[in-house]
């Protein structure tokens, strides 16, 4: 999987989503879900057109940067240590390589694994949220006083684009399209303030502190429209951001916005502003593609396309990585990888390289000793999506929820997992796995039944009038195509799985493998998932901490007339699902979340705009001799700490 979910969020991301990766330009999603390579990201809450907004008085200041002379100049550079720091290396192998190296304008996991290295100001591990080294001590939260609220009066007259406000996580720019919406614009609303503390000792890769100019820059650049992000929704959130003295930042929100991940969304990262001040994006891109900036603990040295890159470490970063190199060597598949990894060419190859298909060849490995094989259960999931609404106004064969649930019935995933995926995975029966925090009691599992999936679908109407063994809805064949990625061997197993047995119960597919990047996530009119141009799809999205409920919200239905924007591509719609998904997005406190979660994670189970498989496994394979590099079920990046790690002679 190489995209990250955001919309934003995701993610997406739907980052992931969705999580942010403050890498200097990089500011990755998280939160969010995410699909195969250029896929969707998922997670954060949706965006309308129209939003309303605040008065004058709600929020003090529209402008969304503060001036360059609010922030005080860099410091001295400081003294470097010695780079690289010694002559061991380290050589990570992967299957792709990154598709740029500014970082705001990629959500390809690819990308998010080298720049990770650079700067990395959260991490994600366990189904939580920590901070790493940006901060002085932590990141702005309500019980350290870095977050704080204040009700603010709203006046109508003065919701403007440039001011706007939030009502229940839709973003109101516009007071009469809200109100023809049915969008109530409320007196007050509660507006967040947040005060980052930098921290520092953090330095970039020439030796200049990092400052708050820093992250006013880099706003300013996430900010211009020539920065193609994969959302906006978390810019246009922040009404105004401030440097109020070298190393203290202060961010106001728009009135109405607050969620789980306020700490998270907003945070937009550093970008060198002694590099890139007042310069137009066309020439920071340009700059940042060919040689990235860093505060990490490694810094960029060469690029070889289709061959490798390579960091080094940076000599200023305050805690200094055990290896001198991290080299990303480019290697055409995962046999060719394995390959590698046994004669020593590489150290270890990228768990997102690595499927369940190569256990046999990871289990020889393994048994020779001079390697370590680990399996750790991932936010990965793959699912097969219904066309409820497709976009080309095609009759849908799936309007009807006792359809969708016939199809979850007729579907072995028992066998999938047995025969395909090697007995080491599970089932998923909604849009997180059984591990995570919020995952609820009371579903419905979806065991394998043929029997009741005939009995749904006769009482829907499905029934084989002609006695050619497939069914008819309203007339017409129960015949449709699936939609899958070309030239993955796994996914190809599964398909023909379902395709057998989907007939069985009177339902013919046709398989379609396409191409990823260039069709089957491809935005707009040519693709096949954001015109919703199939009957069924499947894929892989990518949770995170939080549930992606933004996913299949009513208003993230990609259309023409929203340029496609959003990643409900089932086009299900459920304001009921809406309402209480939102609710539990917005609720601060952790434990009454998860009990808010509950409810709008079992709507998704009983209406099944999506069908989820399985739950795909994390696998790493590393030479033993290897320390300090470790897998985690909800950090997606392997590089998130790889000051840790460490090669023996």
């Amino acid at each position: 999987m190489n995209r990250s979910l955001r919309r934003s969020q995701l993610f997406a991301w739907t980052l992931i989503l969705a999580l942010i990766l403050p890498i200097l330009a990089a500011c990755g999603q998280t939160t969010t879900p995410t699909t195969e390579s250029p896929s969707p990201v998922a997670s954060p809450s949706p965006e309308v057109a129209a939003s309303p907004e605040a008065s004058p008085e709600a929020s003090p200041e529209a402008s969304p940067v503060a001036s360059p002379e609010a922030t005080a100049s860099p410091a001295a550079q400081r003294e470097p240590a010695q780079s690289p720091i010694n002559d061991k290396v380290i050589i990570v192998g992967m299957e792709q390589e990154p598709d740029t190296f500014f970082g705001y304008e990629s959500n390809a996991l690819a990308t998010t694994e080298v720049l990770s290295p650079l700067g990395l100001c959260f991490t994600t591990l366990s189904y939580a949220y920590q901070s790493t080294y940006c901060f002085e001590d932590d990141y702005p939260t309500f019980e350290n006083g870095g977050a704080v609220t204040e009700t603010v009066t709203i006046d109508p007259s003065q919701i403007s684009p440039e001011n706007p406000i939030e009502v229940n996580g839709v973003l109101v720019t516009d007071t009469a399209l809200a109100e023809e919406q049915g969008i109530e614009i409320p007196e007050q609303l509660d507006q967040l303030t947040l005060t980052w503390k930098l921290n520092p000792e953090l330095t970039w890769d020439d030796g200049t502190p990092v400052t708050s100019a820093d992250v006013v820059e880099s706003f300013r650049v996430q900010k211009d429209p020539e920065t193609l992000l994969a959302t906006r929704q978390y810019v246009e959130r922040t009404v105004s951001l401030e440097a109020v003295d070298e190393h203290t930042v202060v961010q106001k929100m728009v009135p109405g916005y607050i969620e789980v991940e306020y700490f998270v969304n907003p945070w937009m990262g550093f970008l060198p502003a002694h590099k890139y001040k007042d310069k137009p994006v066309a020439e920071i891109r340009e700059a940042e593609s060919a040689r990235p900036s860093s505060y990490g603990p490694f810094m960029f040295e060469s690029h070889e396309p289709g061959v490798q890159t390579t960091l080094v470490s940076n000599p200023y970063f305050p805690q200094q990585p055990k290896v001198g190199k991290l080299i990303f060597k480019y290697v055409a598949d995962s046999n060719q990888l394995l390959a590698q990894l046994e004669t020593g060419e590489i150290d270890m190859p990228s768990p997102t390289s690595l499927t369940l298909n190569l256990v046999p060849q990871l289990n020889d490995l393994e048994a020779t000793g001079n390697f370590k094989i680990e399996y750790v259960p991932g936010t990965i999931w793959e699912h097969l999506d219904f066309g409820i609404q497709r976009g080309d106004g095609q009759p849908s064969f799936f309007d009807d929820v006792r359809i969708r649930q016939a199809v979850a019935y007729a579907i072995n995933r028992d066998q999938i997992i047995n025969d395909v995926q090697y007995g080491k995975t599970t089932v998923m029966n909604t849009i997180v796995p059984q591990d995570h925090p919020a995952f609820p009691s009371g579903l419905e599992e979806y065991a394998y039944n043929p029997d009741r999936a005939r009995q749904l679908l006769d009482e829907a109407g499905v029934t084989d009038s002609d006695g050619d063994g497939i069914r008819e809805k309203d007339g017409r064949p129960m015949r449709m195509t699936f939609y899958t990625t070309s030239g993955n061997a796994t996914r190809e197993a599964v398909a023909q799985i379902i395709q057998q047995n989907l007939r069985e119960v009177g339902i013919e597919i046709e398989l379609q493998f396409v191409p990823g990047p260039e069709k089957l996530f491809k935005t707009g009119p040519d693709g096949i998932l954001t015109p919703r141009l199939f009957d069924l799809a499947m894929y892989a999205w990518l949770t995170s901490v939080q549930p992606g409920f933004s996913l299949y919200y009513c208003d993230q239905i990609p259309t023409p007339e929203t340029s496609y924007d959003g990643q409900n591509y089932p086009g299900y719609c459920n304001p009921e699902y809406d309402r209480l998904a939102k609710a539990a997005e917005r609720e601060l406190d952790q434990q009454r979340r998860i009990e808010l979660s509950a409810e709008p994670l079992r709507i998704l189970n009983r209406d099944l705009p999506t069908f989820p498989l399985y739950q795909r496994l994390k696998i790493g394979a590393y030479n033993a001799k290897l320390s300090g590099v470790k897998a985690d079920p909800t950090q997606n990046q392997i590089t998130y700490n790889t000051e840790e790690w460490d090669i023996s002679e």
